[in-house]
């Protein structure tokens, strides 16, 4: 009954995201299975314990994602030593100081506005677009490809303080359309991972070891 609270579309990517997780399962255990005859002789009752287990797990799993919501808003801040201005430089221009990206391609402008294709560590693609820009004030930027199980926004809040230092606010507004992956957001990877990885980068291009704020 509760399967019925996922549209088409989050059933769609549920099957899809257990089919992997089950297919790398099944892999580890046929794996260990080809380590002997003796292996396979005595532990064969084991393997279909594990593995009924583990399905019931991901459905579990996908079960616990689905009732979860699909939007959530998290943010976090840190303080700079740097200029405003610095600091918006910094958000805007070259992504050398990420360190969670391989690169960061431009695209052509989308009516008018700022495009771009990121390239993560895990050598995933991620298209960006810029939705407002307040130099040096504020940057709003969403992800842009429909294609992906997760979508959302970020905003940038550039704030003066006083002796010339500068906090950075970023709040993400962000949706989690496939359950697995919501499940995971929420209690493996958390809602504040990127940005605080992110506001701590940024430390390091300028020598700082910042502390997130909530």
């Amino acid at each position: 009954m509760l399967l019925k609270r996922l549209t088409a579309k989050e059933r769609a990517e549920g099957l899809r995201g257990l089919a992997l997780l089950a297919g790398a399962a099944t892999e580890v255990m046929k794996q260990k299975s080809l380590g002997g005859a003796r292996w396979k002789d005595c532990n064969m009752k084991w393997l279909l314990y594990v593995g009924i287990f583990i399905a019931a797990l991901l459905i579990l799993v996908v079960i616990v994602g689905a009732l979860l919501p699909r939007n959530h808003v998290a943010t976090r801040k840190a303080r700079f030593t740097e200029s405003p201005q610095a600091i918006w430089d910094a958000v805007t221009g070259p992504s050398g100081w990420r360190s969670d990206l391989l690169r960061s391609d431009p695209l052509p402008a989308r009516g008018g506005r700022r495009a771009w294709r990121e390239v993560n560590r895990q050598n995933e693609v991620i298209t960006f677009e810029e939705v407002e820009s307040t130099p040096p004030r504020r940057l709003v930027t969403r992800i842009a490809d429909p294609k992906l199980p997760f979508g959302g926004m970020w905003t940038q809040e550039v704030d003066p303080l006083e002796g010339g230092s500068t906090a950075l606010r970023i709040t993400e507004n962000g949706e989690i359309y496939n359950p697995l992956f919501r499940f995971m957001a929420r209690f493996v990877f958390g809602y504040t991972s990127s940005m605080e990885q992110y506001l701590r980068d940024l430390g390091t291009k300028f020598g700082e070891n910042v502390e997130i704020e909530p």
